[in-house]
């Protein structure tokens, strides 16, 4: 009988461990399909990006048409842009696999890295949609 109770015992730990690690690996993966889903949404603003570029740099390549303080004005907006671009392409550059951070930490390590990544691609988000929105405005304004 009591090979029987450490048998189920050990069946039962077992299985509450196992169901656990499946937990922590749906969470995990769940934070990590968030960050995935903003960087997903983000990307294909990213021709957005470069239209605005090329468009503001052409109209600042014929400096004798537009005054200085403009000149200014349209070389913010491309640095902007551009900061905003090569954020967006730096985290994607440096961004772990979710694999490899589990093969490294344990499940509170691994939500403590995707809590810091799903912050960091959310202010890239912001980033970029701020830049997009305020050269598409200049733009808009001075055709």
């Amino acid at each position: 009988m009591k090979t029987y109770q450490t048998l189920l015992l050990t069946i039962v730990i077992l299985a509450v461990s196992c169901n656990q690690s499946a937990q922590d690996v749906a969470q995990e993966q769940q934070k990590w399909d968030e960050i995935m889903a903003v960087h997903d949404e983000v990307m294909p603003k990213m021709s957005d990006i470069n239209r605005l570029s090329e468009d503001l740099t052409a109209r600042v390549s014929t400096p004798d048409s537009i005054q200085m303080e403009e000149q200014k004005i349209i070389r913010n907006h491309i640095q902007g842009l551009t900061n905003a671009e090569n954020g967006m392409m730096d985290w994607m550059g440096n961004v772990r696999q979710l694999d490899d951070v589990r093969a490294e930490t344990d499940h509170a390590g691994v939500m403590k890295y995707l809590d810091e990544e799903k912050k960091k691609v959310d202010e890239l988000k912001q980033q970029m949609l701020q830049s997009i929105e305020s050269a598409e405005t200049y733009v808009k304004n001075n055709k």
